[in-house]
């Protein structure tokens, strides 16, 4: 990194690290996305005001919509910081979805959490290969043993 100089965007205040870019211009200029030079390198929770949020929950129908509406990804790490804001400030979101909270698994005796379709990760993945979340799945490996001899090795998995 070369101290002193200033990356080569106008708008942009941070240090250089090669070619004249800042980092953060510079993966950009890598990638071939365009500099964006207006384009915030990061965004923080912080940036948006609180006239924002409201105005933002109001023209949108979920908390992906929010997020995506104020131009932040849905995995970034900012979500969490804007959806406690928004609850804070007390804006209404009824008319967002309730995600259903995760149940155990609906198979009698299992103490996993549902999947998908009420099934842990383990039954769903019966279901899909047999039709049957209780289906016993039979399998079986060759192996060559040292004569050259194939033995079969069966593994029986139970649900």
């Amino acid at each position: 990194m070369e101290l002193g100089r200033r990356c080569i965007v106008n708008t942009c205040e941070r240090s250089v690290k090669a070619l004249g870019y800042c980092s953060a211009h510079y993966e950009r200029f890598k990638k071939g996305s365009g500099l964006k030079p207006d384009k915030p390198i990061r965004k923080s929770a912080d940036s948006i005001t609180d006239e924002q949020l409201q105005d933002a929950a109001k023209r949108t129908k979920s908390w992906r919509g929010l997020l995506n509406y104020l131009e932040f990804s849905t995995m970034s790490g900012a979500r969490k910081a804007i959806q406690n804001r928004v609850k804070k400030l007390g804006v209404d979101i009824s008319h967002f979805p309730v995600q259903n909270p995760r149940v155990k698994c609906l198979i009698e005796g299992c103490t996993e959490l549902n999947h998908s379709k009420g099934y842990c990760s383990r039954h769903y993945g019966f279901l899909k290969r047999n039709g049957d979340p209780l289906k016993t799945i039979v399998t079986g490996k060759k192996r060559y043993d040292s004569s050259g001899y194939i033995r079969l090795v069966v593994m029986v998995t139970m649900s």
